[in-house]
């Protein structure tokens, strides 16, 4: 979805609507998780929890699951924010790599001009070398 400017108003709203619950979803499964670092890993007594029991339970494998997780998105976030950064401060400027086509090579005593300076004469051969 780069091109906004075609899709449909709705569409675009749904999308910053979904974007905007994404966020504050990951904002409160952070609060969520962290705020129970290293939780009791023992299973408690009994198939469902009731009020007397620990309420920083957590399964261990869904634990760990939620901690690589949360690192592949932290680890995702912070290479888009880097291209993004990146991108911002890209030159367009080819640099001098592209000035250089026009230089003679060490090896011969001619250059070749470009197809767009050679007179209607000499289009027939698309190679024109001048002796320097």
């Amino acid at each position: 979805m780069a091109n906004y400017g075609s899709d449909p108003i709705w569409f675009t709203n749904l999308m910053v609507c979904v974007r905007i619950f994404l966020l504050a979803w990951l904002v409160a499964g952070n609060i969520w998780f962290w705020s129970i670092w290293q939780p009791d890993y023992v299973a408690p007594p009994g198939e469902y929890m009731d009020n007397n029991q620990d309420e920083h339970y957590c399964s261990f494998t869904l634990y760990i699951f939620c901690f690589i997780i949360l690192l592949i998105i932290y680890i995702l976030l912070t290479g888009a924010i880097c291209f993004m950064i990146w991108s911002f401060f890209k030159s367009d400027d080819p640099g001098p790599a592209a000035s250089r086509s026009m230089a003679p090579s060490p090896h011969s005593n001619h250059i070749v001009i470009p197809q767009t300076n050679i007179t209607h004469k000499q289009k027939l051969n698309k190679n024109v070398k001048l002796a320097i």
